[in-house]
């Protein structure tokens, strides 16, 4: 997130001093190496749990697509922050919605969820809207991928909050619920649903 402590972390692994690595969210298997890992590292689940440690850390990396609370940002006072490409919005919106709108939508229901942008990972939606100029848009300026699935695919999966006014206008029972579901492979939504203004957005985390 930020390059401000890379150089005294960097300097903490090299004098091979005691190193936190929490992970909390993304991809697994990054160590690739036929060795095991240093034992100058530990890897902890939390953030509360590395700032717990009986044996504390001359520096840390902490993996997570959270808002860290301000007790737990103590953790960075020699730490890197690093935001892992996992977060799902799965978007509905009426034809013609601006970015704009869409975006202040995003970041507002982001910020309730205590959820980093940079972790954003894709927008999904329903196939009709493959074309919608405010969603290109977004993709467009973030670098966001972006994935679509017919009525057909999206009904697929049960939805916590079906619509009939949505199924007579789609042929889909459900836009961003399953939409998120689908491109995330989630079993669950930390955001069922939320309508506001033109939008309604789900969020789900990717479950590596």
């Amino acid at each position: 997130e930020s390059g401000d402590k890379l150089t005294p972390v960097s300097a903490a692994v090299v004098n091979e001093e005691k190193i936190a690595i929490v992970q909390e969210s993304g991809e697994k298997g990054w160590w690739t190496y036929d060795r095991p890992l240093p034992e100058q590292f530990s890897v902890y689940q939390s953030v509360a749990e590395a700032l717990a440690a009986t044996e504390q850390s001359s520096a840390a990396l902490v993996i997570s697509h959270r808002i860290l609370t301000e007790a737990e940002s103590a953790i960075l006072e020699n730490g890197v922050l690093y935001r892992p490409k996992v977060l799902v919005l799965g978007i509905g919106c009426n034809r013609g919605t601006s970015a704009a709108e869409i975006d202040a939508v995003i970041d507002g229901t982001l910020a309730e969820l205590y959820f980093s942008k940079k972790s954003v990972k894709a927008i999904a939606t329903i196939e009709l809207k493959k074309d919608e100029v405010g969603l290109l848009e977004l993709v467009k300026k973030y670098g966001w991928e972006f994935g679509y699935y017919s009525p057909s695919q999206l009904n697929t999966v049960e939805c916590q909050q079906p619509s009939d006014t949505v199924f007579k206008y789609t042929g889909a029972y459900g836009v961003s619920e399953p939409a998120a579901l689908l491109y995330s492979k989630a079993r669950v939504l930390e955001l069922v649903k939320k309508k506001s203004g033109n939008v309604t957005i789900s969020v789900a985390v990717i479950p590596y």
